[in-house]
C-alpha cells in the first residue's frame, strides 16, 4: 500500500478526488434511491396490496437503516473499506437482477377497477375538451410557482420534503462533526 495515496493517506487534502466522487455519489444515491424504489413499488403493486404490505416494507426498512451502519462499521473495521464499497457494488447489481426477476416472474400490469377506469376515461376527455379551449394558453417558466401558490397539496408535500431534508442535512453535518472530533 502507499503511504500517500489512497485509504493510508489520512491528511485531509481537497484535490482528492476520489474522496469527493465517492462522498457525492453516496449522499445523492441516499436521496435518489428512495424515490426510485417508492415508483417502482407503486408501479408494480395494486392499491390493495399496497395497503396491506406497504407497512411492512417501511419497518423492514426501518431495521434495515438500523442494521446496516452497524454491519458496514463493523466490516470497515475487520475487513476494510475496499471490501465494503466492493460488497455495495455487488448489493446494487443483486438489486438489479432481483428487480428484473420479478418483473419476468409477476409482470407489472395492474388489474384496473372498471369504474376507475371510465372515471379516468371521462377525465381525459376533460382535459382534452379544456386543452382545446385553451391551446394558446401554454405552461410558463413559472408553472410551477403557480401551482404551489393555488394546491394545498403541493405545499404540504413541499413542506414534508423540505422538514426532511433539512433535517437529514442537521443530522448528518452533526455526525461528521461528532466524526472529525473523534478521529482528528
Amino acid at each position: 500500500q502507499h503511504p500517500t495515496m489512497g485509504l493510508p493517506n489520512e491528511v485531509s487534502d481537497p484535490s482528492r478526488l476520489l474522496g469527493w466522487i465517492s462522498y457525492c455519489a453516496i449522499e445523492s444515491f441516499g436521496s435518489v434511491m428512495i424515490s426510485l424504489f417508492w415508483s417502482f413499488a407503486n408501479s408494480v403493486v395494486s392499491l390493495e396490496t399496497a395497503k396491506n404490505c406497504f407497512g411492512f416494507v417501511i419497518a423492514i426498512g426501518q431495521v434495515g437503516s438500523i442494521l446496516g451502519p452497524t454491519i458496514v462499521s463493523t466490516a470497515a473495521e475487520t475487513r476494510g473499506v475496499p471490501f465494503c464499497y466492493f460488497c455495495g457494488a455487488v448489493c446494487m447489481l443483486l438489486l438489479q437482477a432481483t428487480m428484473m426477476i420479478y418483473v419476468r416472474w409477476y409482470g407489472v400490469d395492474k388489474p384496473m377497477d372498471p369504474d376507475l377506469t371510465k372515471h379516468a376515461a371521462n377525465l381525459a376527455m376533460q382535459a382534452k375538451e379544456e386543452a382545446a379551449k385553451k391551446k394558446s394558453n401554454k405552461a410558463g417558466v413559472l408553472e410551477g410557482l403557480v401551482l404551489f401558490y393555488k394546491h394545498n397539496y403541493i405545499k404540504g408535500l413541499f413542506a414534508i420534503s423540505c422538514l426532511f431534508m433539512v433535517e437529514v442535512t442537521i443530522v448528518d453535518y452533526t455526525m461528521k462533526l461528532l466524526a472529525k472530533e473523534h478521529f482528528d
